[in-house]
């Protein structure tokens, strides 16, 4: 494949990882959590890992079969703009004691690209074949 048509997959990679992302937090917390408010850290913190091995699922193999030997740089890439709301978010509340929306700024800012990396790695070491340039 050429190297723009690799590079053009990437934005809607991310809206797909993005959209992976909403839905499997939303829903395992909707499922597994009562609605009350504020919401305790262990249910935010679980829904983010949990939406971001969604995303990570969605979005894995298509970066493994487009970007072989640089799929963690891809990865990356591919989680940005969520980064960069998570950098916003943080930038904008961290001298406002709202130390909530900083802790779950920054845990996503890191558990989002980790999950993401996380299972391309897993599926690049139990599917080697996926490897292979495309």
């Amino acid at each position: 494949m050429k190297p723009i048509a690799r590079l053009l997959a990437l934005p809607f990679l991310a809206a797909i990882a993005f959209l992976g992302y909403a839905y499997g937090s939303l829903y395992f917390a909707g499922y597994l959590f009562p609605r009350v408010v504020p919401r305790p850290y262990v249910e935010m913190l679980s829904a983010a890992a949990v939406g971001s091995l969604v995303a990570g699922m969605l979005v894995a193999l298509p970066l493994l079969k487009l970007f072989p030997t640089r799929y963690p740089l891809a990865a990356l890439v591919v989680a940005s703009p969520f980064m960069v709301i998570r950098g916003s978010d943080l930038a904008h509340y961290l001298g406002k004691n709202e130390t909530r929306i900083v802790v779950m700024s920054v845990s996503e800012f890191v558990i989002y690209p980790a999950g993401i990396i996380l299972l391309c790695w897993l599926a690049s070491r139990f599917l080697p074949q996926l490897r292979h340039e495309a």
